[in-house]
């Protein structure tokens, strides 16, 4: 009888795949897990992987890299080619010493970008944590997954960000359009004016549900990020269910809060279920300005969770500060709101009595 059972292989400082497979052979229900600790012994398991008795890498879906430089991951580029069914691909060239990390020094060559798309040019899923060398490396590499759904740049970033690039280079980037499937996008530390750029110079942007970046502002000098972002947010409109912002003081150097409430509006995006809010800062006053004005845009009748997070080292909530903030998120109009989640660095009780009119409706949460 055939019957399908779930395989993980699993090299602990290098590949992880995750591998679904038909087998007419009994074996046991749960997960069978292959390990090796050390980089000793991956040319032996590699060869294994590569043998023609080795149905393993057929099944594969996902493929992690971990634990890896640059130049050992070219080593295992022949092998991770014969997981050619993979949907997802992970790759972190950084976490091997993060600590030590110099920009550029996980710059990531052309050759294995280009190796990674002959292998796995059909994933769905992508993830990677490495510096590319400039924006025209990073458009033409992901813009070759055209069947790319969700694009994880986690501490990924650009050698050469383009506020040092000329005009020139700027205005040369690939006429390669983005994934058309393309509608996760999370984004940590990368400058996302390239991102935005590159989604604009085409008539419309991906159609993203679920959009996430994290130290992304900066208020001081030129940066068109702002306005880009502002602009991204009203291109999907109805399509965005899931937001996620963080910022911390240090990322926006002075706040300018006043420039952020001019071109932030998310009263467009009347499909948001989720929406969190992290911020980091000293300066309660622009803390609590933000808050207000951007939850007060929150006009989705389908939101069921907002997550406020609001880490103030020096200061202490104080309930009248919040007052207007509480009536706003308490008064929302969506029947569907189950959550509003409070993260702070004083006691529960604090939040409780911060927010009494979320606390009477039965949504507060304090975490």
């Amino acid at each position: 009888m055939e019957r399908r059972h779930t395989y993980t292989c699993s090299l602990q400082f290098g590949l992880f795949a995750m591998a679904h497979s038909q087998s007419a052979t009994p074996v046991p229900e749960s997960p069978v897990q292959y390990t090796t600790k050390d980089h000793s012994t991956i040319d032996a398991e590699f060869k294994f992987l590569s043998s023609s008795s080795c149905a393993i890498p057929t099944f594969v879906r996902r493929v992690v890299v971990v634990y890896f430089t640059i130049n050992e991951i070219a080593t295992l580029l022949p092998t991770l080619a014969l997981m050619e069914r993979a949907q997802s691909l992970i790759v972190d060239c950084v976490s091997l010493d993060v600590r030590h990390r110099v920009l550029g020094s996980y710059a990531i060559s052309d050759l294995i970008l280009r190796s990674l798309v002959q292998s796995f040019g059909n994933i769905t899923l992508l993830e990677m944590n490495c510096d590319f060398f400039d924006s025209r490396q990073f458009v033409s590499f992901i813009s070759s997954f055209t069947s790319l759904k969700t694009l994880d740049l986690n501490e990924s970033c650009l050698y050469r960000p383009p506020d040092i690039e000329s005009e020139e280079e700027c205005s040369a980037l690939p006429n390669f359009p983005p994934p058309p499937l393309l509608k996760v996008l999370r984004v940590t530390s990368l400058d996302i004016s390239a991102i935005l750029h590159w989604f604009f110079m085409f008539d419309k942007p991906p159609a993203l549900s679920e959009l996430c970046f994290d130290r992304f502002i900066r208020c001081t000098g030129r940066d068109p990020s702002r306005a880009q972002l502002a602009r991204l947010l009203k291109a999907v409109g109805p399509n965005l269910k899931h937001l996620k912002i963080s910022q911390t003081e240090d990322d926006m150097g002075i706040w300018a809060p006043d420039i952020l409430l001019e071109e932030f509006d998310l009263t467009e995006n009347i499909a948001l279920e989720y929406f969190h809010l992290r911020l980091i800062s000293n300066n309660r006053s622009p803390c609590i300005l933000l808050f207000e004005r951007l939850c007060s845009q929150l006009t989705s009748p389908v939101l069921r969770e907002a997550y406020l997070d609001i880490d103030t080292p020096d200061y202490h909530l104080r309930p009248d500060e919040w007052s207007e903030l509480d009536k706003i998120l308490a008064t929302l109009k969506s029947p569907y709101l189950e959550t509003v989640a409070v993260r702070s660095n004083v006691p529960p009780r604090a939040i409780r009595a911060a927010f009494p009119r979320c606390r009477e409706r039965g949504v507060l949460r304090s975490l």
